[in-house]
């Protein structure tokens, strides 16, 4: 073979090699762009796994504030079936005397808004308002990924998000219909746009963070730390041009536009909430200035908060300062925030637990340590992941149920004006209201006492004695009363009038539902209905509702409220 044929055959080898491995790395490029993908997905799904586990088990009951979400979602549900465009606030004030549960002044719209369309497409139920929250969940989950795999990488992402989703005091508000999660989730939503905006600057990344904002706002009023941070990120990163260009002033005249009424209007009405909110809380609290700082540990774990301090006083050696220093100032709006705020409650950390998470499992993915370290560390975050999983799938959060089966037993009857007195009150209304579209109940949760949002608040006490529970049936027309026996009575003087009253012959049991729970502090508690045998059809032109976070009663002529139940008075 000759010279020129030896090299054509060895440079036709060498063509035939480069080609190959060209192809291998064109197809190992092709795998790893699906790598993100995947490790989203099954993110996802995992979080969707345990979140759901146990989704169908209990009623509305963490915090009382569940029953009020739940009832206010179940509201726009019927204001979006019935569409009364014509006379919004006369129909409000009508559903509110029938069904006196709503949180529509004390708490921003955007959740009950989503449960609604819920509610209105597959029908009000525990279940469906879970679902609601789960997909909250998701969208939290899914702006967290993308979010680290921007400041890091897809395996970092996906660790800090299981973590995240799994974390005790995280599932805990997954699994309830409270406002925290959909509020932090909306706020992750927000960060995302955020920090991708300090770096690339573009103006579509700055409307998507208003829009989150702009939600999260009209989630959760504590998200106000979200302006904080937003200030804090232009002033230590010296951004001051992001916010100084006609993009930024459209997108915050946009914003206050669709947020200044609803905030105005809202701290109008609730002006004493407001200022009895600012002033002292709820409870008042012996160390105000660290008090989330103590909160820390039983919110996080000690392994993984000891990890977030590492990671935060190691960060300029691991970590990009245009990383790093956004989600440090994460940490200290929130904190700086929650602690100006006189009304304290540890799971308003869920807001910033997202940048402590990543703070304590970015540094165990380095790559560029020895292969000892990697080891080492990696080991750390398996035992972390298992843990959570581990601990998630044996997670059961606190449930009631029985308040169900007695909206069932009621909805037997034909019609008619209930008097309560439950522990719960939402829960009843709930499952009542969502079975009575042509409204044939009206459920009284304020013949005895009404409380301004909480009792530190304000209270009036509305009857005295047995007497006064008697005119209140007679005025209003009360054909049955439901009563929670072993829960505590904060007004005992009218609540025992009540109690007594149901001993007499006046009243036959109809049905007792005992409590199934797994919280104490409605262990042993029953469900007693009755009806009263002596109801005659109200004697009022008027039903008043007693109102104390508005400047004025709720008036609805009786008429309106009680057409066809004047049957009542042929039973007899």
């Amino acid at each position: 073979m000759s010279c020129e044929s030896q090299d054509r055959s060895v440079a036709s080898r060498t063509g035939d090699r480069a080609a190959l491995e060209g192809q291998q790395e064109i197809r190992k490029d092709a795998r790893y762009r699906w790598l993100p993908v995947l490790l989203l997905a099954l993110t996802l799904g995992l979080t969707a796994v345990f979140v759901s586990r146990g989704i169908r088990k209990g009623e509305f009951s963490i915090n009382v504030d569940e029953t009020i979400h739940a009832c206010s979602g179940l509201y726009f549900a019927s204001f979006i079936r019935d569409l009364p465009l014509r006379h919004p606030f006369q129909y409000t004030y009508v559903y509110y005397a029938h069904y006196p549960e709503l949180g529509l002044i004390e708490y921003p719209p955007v959740l009950y808004v989503a449960e609604g369309v819920m509610f209105y497409l597959f029908g009000p139920s525990v279940l469906t308002a879970r679902v609601t929250i789960l997909i909250f969940a998701l969208l939290g989950a899914y702006f967290f990924f993308r979010t680290v795999a921007y400041l890091a990488d897809e395996w970092t992402a996906a660790a800090c998000t299981l973590l995240l989703t799994l974390l005790p005091s995280v599932l805990l508000y997954e699994k309830a219909n409270m406002l925290d999660l959909p509020a932090m989730a909306l706020g992750v939503g927000a960060a995302y746009y955020w920090i991708r905006y300090l770096r690339e600057e573009r103006a579509s990344l700055l409307y998507g963070f208003c829009i989150f904002a702009v939600l999260e706002l009209l989630t959760k009023q504590q998200a106000v730390y979200v302006l904080l941070w937003c200030l804090l990120t232009i002033v230590v990163m010296r951004r001051w041009r992001l916010v100084l260009n006609r993009n930024a002033v459209l997108s915050v005249c946009l914003s206050a536009a669709v947020l200044l009424p609803y905030y105005l209007y809202t701290v109008r009405l609730t002006l004493p909430v407001v200022l009895a909110n600012v002033a002292h809380g709820v409870h008042t609290q012996p160390h105000p200035y660290v008090y989330y700082l103590i909160q820390l540990p039983n919110q996080l774990g000690w392994p993984l908060l000891a990890l977030s301090i590492a990671g935060m006083a190691s960060c300029y050696w691991w970590g990009k300062r245009e990383n790093v220093v956004p989600m440090a100032l994460w940490i200290v709006a929130c904190f700086l925030t929650e602690t100006a705020m006189s009304n304290k409650v540890p799971r308003y950390i869920i807001y910033w637990i997202p940048p402590l998470v990543y703070f304590a499992v970015a540094p165990l993915t380095l790559r560029r340590v020895p292969k000892w370290s990697r080891t080492v560390l990696g080991v750390v975050l398996a035992g972390l992941l298992v843990h959570a999983g581990v601990s998630a799938w044996s997670f059961q959060r606190p449930y009631v149920s029985g308040y169900a089966g007695l909206a069932h037993r009621l909805l037997g009857e034909k019609e008619g004006i209930v008097l309560v007195d439950l522990k719960l009150p939402g829960n009843l209304i709930f499952f009542v209201g969502g079975s009575d579209p042509e409204r044939r109940f009206i459920i009284d949760r304020k013949a005895l006492y009404v409380v301004r949002n909480v009792k530190q608040y304000g209270s009036m006490e509305l009857v005295h004695s047995t007497e006064d529970v008697q005119n209140v049936m007679r005025h209003n027309g009360v054909k049955y009363v439901a009563i929670e026996q072993g829960m505590p009575l904060k007004f005992e003087t009218a609540q025992n009038a009540l109690r007594e009253l149901l001993l007499t012959k006046q009243f036959e049991l109809l049905g007792e539902f005992p409590l199934a729970t797994n919280d104490p502090d409605y262990a042993g508690h029953r469900l007693l209905l009755y009806e009263n045998l002596q109801a005659v059809p109200p004697s009022a032109d008027v039903y008043r509702v007693k109102m104390l976070t508005l400047d004025h009663d709720i008036e609805v002529p009786m008429s309106t409220m009680v057409d066809g139940f004047s049957s009542q008075s042929g039973n007899q």
